[in-house]
């Protein structure tokens, strides 16, 4: 799956150039912290911590997610019942709240997501689908952008004991890239290609299956401007092609070290050398610190959120 970058651009000298090949992101992928909304939800009788967060509405009980939806995948109706009790339907799924909190914001946040949202499916959910998200392949197709996080559970025995011996789901993460043509690809380090990119379409037909119990993407919510891509581009043209590591001295160093140049990274290094290199990552921790469990944790960024995991399936 290993492509050179020139195949990606095609026509373009990258010493020279003025603008990213990488495409800019719809501005409702921008994200708007004025729209955000936490409070107390009642639901079936049990009080929920209702979140709702960049195009997402869920509740929580004791920090675990028990109902997700989602405004860009399905087409979602609201509903004010009373001055405190509201209602969103997902074609014939009807779920009642009641704000125990400022129920006013509560439909101001919920309108503005609902009005703003670009649903990509409109065909009747799957049943429970508001338990655990999950969205096909080729939804992920349409709604994936350029520095989205890809996170991999893998079948082998080494991913299995480094899934074990770092407490996590997942033993890989990857970037996505859409470039101009609006092709999507996979920026990554893996131990056989090293610092590589390859299209999605590649990945599914690769026979991946075998190898990959699971794939999940999280969204990334930022602007997404000329400025950022331009230093992504650069970013990803001075990387391409170096070598994979992991060792013991790497994973021992704890503090960046400014202005030097890495030769070889491991998976979870480069997305985070990357983000901080665009300014979306706190520079003050080693990039060599951060694993994929990480990524698909509370990670703290910079003017910048991730979405909740979404499982992708075919």
């Amino acid at each position: 799956m290993k492509q050179q970058w020139n195949d990606i651009n095609e026509d373009v000298n990258l010493i020279t150039i003025q603008k990213s090949k990488f495409k800019q992101t719809n501005p409702i992928q921008i994200y708007y912290q004025f729209y955000d909304h936490e409070g107390l939800l009642l639901k079936d009788k049990i009080i929920y911590r209702g979140i709702l967060r960049n195009y997402t509405f869920v509740l929580q009980r004791k920090d675990k997610n028990e109902f997700i939806l989602d405004f860009n995948q399905y087409p979602i109706k609201l509903s004010i019942l009373s001055n405190d009790v509201f209602q969103l339907s997902v074609f014939s799924h009807q779920f009642q709240f009641q704000s125990l909190t400022n129920s006013k914001q509560w439909i101001l946040s919920l309108n503005y997501y609902i009005n703003t949202s670009k649903p990509q499916c409109f065909q009747h959910p799957l049943p429970n689908f508001y338990l655990q998200h999950q969205i096909p392949f080729d939804i992920f197709e349409k709604r994936a952008e350029t520095l989205d996080l890809l996170l991999f559970k893998n079948k082998s025995i080494a991913c299995q004991f480094q899934r074990f011996i770092t407490n996590s789901e997942y033993d890989h993460v990857a970037l996505v890239l859409r470039n101009n043509k609006n092709v999507l690809h996979v920026f990554e380090a893996n131990s056989d290609d090293g610092v590589c990119i390859y299209t999605w379409d590649a990945l599914m037909q690769s026979k991946f299956q075998d190898h990959v119990t699971q794939i999940s993407f999280r969204q990334l919510y930022t602007k997404r401007d000329m400025t950022l891509l331009i230093k992504l581009q650069d970013f990803v043209y001075k990387n391409h092609g170096k070598k994979y590591s992991a060792n013991i001295m790497k994973l021992c160093k704890k503090r960046s070290i400014t202005g030097v140049e890495k030769e070889n990274y491991f998976c979870s290094e480069l997305v985070a050398a990357c983000y901080k290199h665009l300014g979306i990552m706190e520079n003050d921790i080693s990039s060599c610190q951060f694993w994929p469990k990480d990524f698909a944790g509370n990670v703290k960024l910079a003017n910048a959120e991730l979405s909740h995991e979404i499982i992708i399936y075919q």
